[in-house]
């Protein structure tokens, strides 16, 4: 089966792809890549798919479906147990399960191979909000291991000597990653040393193109001062960093490209900035934890964000389930601000701007904030650790078995020198989005204007 690009079945290495129906085709694309598998409860299946249907109605469509793909896929492919469904990983191979097996095998070139395109290009189906959110919380996550994967073979070949090797694989993860401005100021380290110095001025004048038609900004100064280097040949020549060197929040700082960070970039990564202490719960919070601060000139914009939710709340409706009628589950917001792939989720934007809403929420009487210590026991009946991070996807299935009126979701992204806040609230019943919002900002002096705006 191929999800890389549009969906296809292929029967035979040397068949061409079939199409399937769009329908069978999400459904099958979420049974063999959703996590943890394979396995996968019917429930969950009709919320996703059906959100609109009656029980009955959605039963009698899955199974419909369930029996279509039954006769596409080799024997034996469907799993079912008790009220759940899958697919058999050893009956049906898959590109998307083939890319990460290589991958966690240190086969990094062999998994790039099987990446032509990202997971479902152009593919949508209607009616299905949350499956199109979880195809694209997918898609990313895929492009950014391709892109991790690209680099570390392109820094292998630099090392090497192997230049025409190593502008390969840095040229596909550009491509793959248009947008990361740091991942692109290293491409263009990686022409110069090359002796490339015509292509990377053309490749700086396509980027600075497309980011002012797509975003309205213009390149970093870090950008710039690396491109005038390159113009004006005094850049010296080093070699290609690891995938993780000169990345701070954002791709702000490029150290990697021999220029010293000016004291704009170090006020920009926090240097010349005080620490703002994050307030903590008040004492009727029970169990509250303190939270560790947050630092940097973002930090005022993190903690801004709470006013998301904020402004103009009232009293959710009475669930009747065993959490608190009025109750708000935040989920943790998505980071996609592509910071290196060696630091952990803790030190993203995405975590921050989440810990922020808590904390802030936490003091609202308009509504009780679900503390993530009071869905443990409904995360391991889930088959998940009490601690384990909440994502939007889990929070919805959290707040259906647990009775939470309203789930928090969002993402905070990169965009060329600025950023984008997106922040949804969907009911906990059947995931309708109750408010949607989304503000754009074109520096990060600006973040706290721009959530201004959203509130």
């Amino acid at each position: 089966m191929h999800l890389f690009g549009a969906p296809g079945l292929v029967h035979g290495p040397d068949a061409e792809i079939l199409p399937l129906q769009p329908k069978r085709a999400a459904v099958l694309a979420y049974l063999v890549v959703s996590r943890p598998g394979p396995l996968h409860r019917r429930d969950r299946l009709l919320a996703i798919f059906w959100p609109e249907h009656s029980t009955r109605r959605g039963r009698n469509a899955l199974s419909k479906v369930v029996h279509h793909l039954g006769r596409s896929l080799p024997p034996g492919s469907i799993l079912t147990q008790d009220d759940q469904i899958g697919i058999a990983p050893d009956r049906l191979w898959c590109d998307v399960r083939a890319f990460e097996q290589a991958l966690d095998s240190g086969r990094a070139e062999e998994a790039l191979s099987l990446y032509g395109a990202d997971l479902l290009e152009g593919f949508h189906i209607a009616g299905s909000p949350d499956f199109d959110q979880w195809a694209d919380a997918e898609r990313r996550r895929l492009r950014r291991q391709a892109v991790a994967s690209a680099w570390e073979l392109a820094s292998e070949a630099e090392q090497a000597g192997d230049g025409p090797r190593a502008t390969a694989f840095a040229r596909r993860a550009v491509e793959w990653a248009p947008r990361d401005e740091s991942a692109f100021c290293r491409f263009l380290t990686l022409l110069h040393n090359r002796g490339n110095r015509g292509e990377a001025l053309e490749a700086f004048d396509r980027f600075a193109r497309d980011l002012l038609r797509d975003y309205g900004v213009e390149p970093s100064a870090p950008t710039l001062e690396l491109i005038e280097a390159i113009r004006d040949g005094t850049l010296h020549t080093e070699p290609l960093p690891s995938i993780s060197a000169g990345l701070t929040p954002g791709g702000r700082t490029f150290g990697s490209h021999g220029l010293e960070p000016s004291s704009e970039r170090k006020a920009q990564e926090g240097e010349l900035t005080p620490t703002l202490p994050v307030p903590v719960p008040g004492p009727t919070q029970k169990g509250a934890t303190p939270r560790r601060p947050i630092t940097g000139k973002l930090a005022w914009g993190v903690v801004g964000m709470a006013a998301l939710v904020l402004s103009g709340s009232e009293p959710l409706p009475t669930s009747g389930g065993e959490v608190p009628a009025g109750s708000v589950l935040v989920t943790e917001f998505e980071d996609g601000t592509d910071r290196g792939t060696d630091q952990s989720p803790d030190e993203g934007l995405g975590p921050a701007v989440s810990e922020a809403l808590r904390i802030d929420l936490a003091q609202s009487r308009a509504f009780h904030l679900v503390d993530p210590v009071d869905i443990g026991e409904t995360l391991e009946f889930m088959g998940r650790r009490r601690s384990a991070a909440v994502s939007a996807e889990v929070g919805h299935e959290v707040a259906a078995r647990s009775g939470i009126d309203a789930v928090v979701e969002g993402a905070v992204l990169r965009a060329g020198t600025g950023y984008i806040l997106t922040a949804a609230i969907r009911a906990g019943s059947d995931g309708r989005t109750i408010a949607s919002l989304r503000e754009s900002v074109t520096d990060p002096d600006q973040m706290i204007e721009g959530i201004d705006h959203l509130s």
